[in-house]
């Protein structure tokens, strides 16, 4: 159970990079500048599908067990499986229209501006909620679920942080490297 913690853990510091480095491109658009729509597109499509897809099923199966081995937690972990609809759903609709734009659409600076704050502050608070309340919960009850069997999470290497970089992310992640001045290798 700590393993697969750690784990979600690690996946949440990489997810508030990519937060951060589309906060920062956002913004521009307040500078009057124009941000790289193509890098915007990039983070959110990843964000739409290795955590879409992968990290938040495994946290809503673990969560699901939890509740069933601590009914009083339901309510919490219901709110839990919520939020990771809405992310979803702020998730898809962000990524549209940044496609849009990159396709030739002209949208207003506030049609961008509204999603985008949305996407990113609800998209941080789940994090921030899950690692204050759920993860302790969950670390807190290990030996039920345990006895449960609740399932290990699948280990789909990440295709952006993991140890081999999906080529779809390449400049992406060259980009969060200069982006965190960290000196990672770029390739």
């Amino acid at each position: 159970m700590q393993a697969t913690i750690t784990r979600w853990q690690a996946d949440h510091v990489n997810f508030r990079r990519l937060l951060d480095l589309l906060e920062r491109e956002i913004q521009r658009l307040n500078g009057g500048d124009t941000p790289r729509y193509e890098l915007l597109v990039d983070i959110v499509y990843y964000l739409t599908h290795y955590p879409d897809c992968y990290h938040h099923p495994a946290e809503d199966t673990l969560f699901e067990a939890l509740c069933a081995a601590r009914p009083e937690l339901c309510g919490d972990i219901a709110k839990l499986h919520h939020q990771h609809r809405v992310i979803a759903a702020n998730g898809q609709r962000l990524l549209e229209l940044l496609e849009s734009i990159i396709a030739g659409g002209i949208l207003s600076r506030e049609a961008l501006l509204e999603p985008a704050a949305l996407y990113l502050d609800g998209y941080r608070k789940h994090m921030a909620h899950e690692e204050a309340e759920l993860f302790p919960l969950a670390l807190r009850h290990h030996a039920a679920l345990d006895a449960a069997g609740v399932p290990q999470p699948s280990a789909v290497s990440d295709p952006l942080f993991g140890q081999a970089t999906a080529e779809r992310y390449r400049e992406l992640h060259r980009q969060i490297a200069e982006y965190a001045a960290c000196g990672c290798p770029t390739t």
